[in-house]
């Protein structure tokens, strides 16, 4: 087998690995987001915690502490102290949400360029193995022709320029 069809072949099956690869990173990728639940819900809980709060400001005193009763707060500081945690862990999950977003999009671009990688390597391949065979069968169709051929027809000029006009 030539080199030329070996390396052919070669890109065939790279192309074949990297499409293999392509369909797992791929899968992967359908993973569902976790961060994602967690940062809604702690944006929520802060939004409804700073709101009682902003309520809780506008009214008077002896009615704030009925109200940070009904809602399960001893003082107006236990109240600020659950804001403060709350937003604490809003921040440690958005940090979760960016690490996740940003491997997300490496794997996409991993995938992105397997799959060019792939296409590339399949048409080059083809490419080669077309070539390789229209190769060999110009050869042989050119022997097939020079066998036919009368003997005192057949010149070293004659089967140059056949060959050359065949490619």
């Amino acid at each position: 087998m030539k080199v030329r069809n070996v390396l052919a072949i070669a890109i065939v099956f790279a192309a074949s690995v990297a499409s293999l690869a392509a369909v797992a990173l791929s899968a992967a990728q359908l993973r569902p987001e976790r961060a994602a639940t967690d940062v809604l819900v702690d944006t929520a809980g802060v939004a409804q915690l700073t709101s009682l709060r902003t309520v809780i400001a506008q009214l008077s005193g002896d009615l704030q502490g009925s109200v940070l009763q009904r809602n399960g707060f001893a003082s107006l500081a236990v109240l600020e102290r659950t804001i403060t945690d709350q937003e604490a862990e809003l921040e440690k999950d958005q940090i979760a949400r960016h690490v996740e977003l940003e491997r997300r999009d490496r794997a996409m671009a991993a995938l992105m360029a397997l799959a060019a990688f792939s296409a590339a390597a399949c048409a080059l391949g083809t490419i080669l193995l077309a070539q390789a065979f229209h190769g060999s069968s110009s050869a042989r169709r050119l022997a097939n022709q020079i066998s036919e051929a009368p003997l005192g027809q057949i010149s070293e000029n004659a089967i140059e320029k056949r060959a050359l006009s065949r490619g």
